[in-house]
């Protein structure tokens, strides 16, 4: 991570942790706070999730693991009424288990990732735990009567293929990946424009760190005689 970008990383982690103190303070009963402030509606959630898992890798060996594996998700919302949205959520994930000494695990952890802004951090990799927290997405939507734009780290979803998506091309499932419901999301600039109620044309814009790595594609999607097209 640059310098530059660290220093941002480290303004974004303050940001969080002051909204999970902030979360902490609500009621029991409660898992969102909502806060009005003038014309912007601030929303405040959050979720815990733990995994519990025995099983063997998918990897040739077929290591058999144990695996613990806990994350706080944080997520600040800033509505600006009918205007758009600032969304950022926050990730803090720890790992335990016999897992962590199999070379699938290693083979993940080996992995960089590709996007214009490193926005992860590992705190702890050591033989009994490995640690770490993430700008999980960051992503601002601006609603116009032209066209809607979305700005930031985001999920991008072409197809709806269950293991393999060929046409889903900026973030691809990784077959050695322990949560198939979780995809890392891209820093991309998106427009949506809508020309009918079923009918939609997006552009998106990846940029990477030089021009021969940036991603440009576009999709249009239309329903006619009751099918989708794309």
């Amino acid at each position: 991570m640059s310098y530059g970008g660290w220093h941002v990383f480290r303004f974004l982690i303050l940001c969080a942790t002051g909204l999970a103190a902030l979360l902490t303070l609500c009621p029991p009963t409660s898992t969102a706070g909502l806060i009005q402030i003038g014309p912007v509606e601030h929303v405040l959630t959050g979720q815990n999730k733990t995994l519990w898992v025995r099983s063997r890798t998918v990897s040739p060996d077929r290591e058999q693991f144990t695996l613990i594996f806990d994350r706080l998700r944080i997520q600040w919302e800033a509505r600006f009424a009918e205007r758009g949205t600032l969304q950022i959520q926050y990730d803090h994930e720890y790992t335990l288990g016999s897992i962590l000494k199999t070379g699938a695990f290693q083979a993940q952890k080996q992995i960089e990732e590709e996007n214009f802004f490193d926005m992860e951090s590992t705190l702890l990799d050591r033989a009994g735990i490995f640690a770490r927290h993430r700008i999980h997405r960051a992503l601002l939507k601006i609603y116009t009567p032209v066209a809607d734009i979305r700005l930031g780290r985001q999920r991008i979803a072409w197809g709806s293929g269950r293991f393999w998506n060929p046409t889903d091309l900026f973030n691809p499932n990784s077959p050695i990946q322990l949560e198939k419901e979780e995809r890392n999301g891209v820093d991309a600039l998106r427009l949506d424009r809508y020309s009918g109620a079923l009918s939609t044309l997006q552009l998106v814009y990846a940029p990477g760190s030089a021009r021969s790595e940036s991603s440009l594609a576009g999709r249009f999607q239309v329903n006619t005689a009751g099918f989708d097209l794309s």
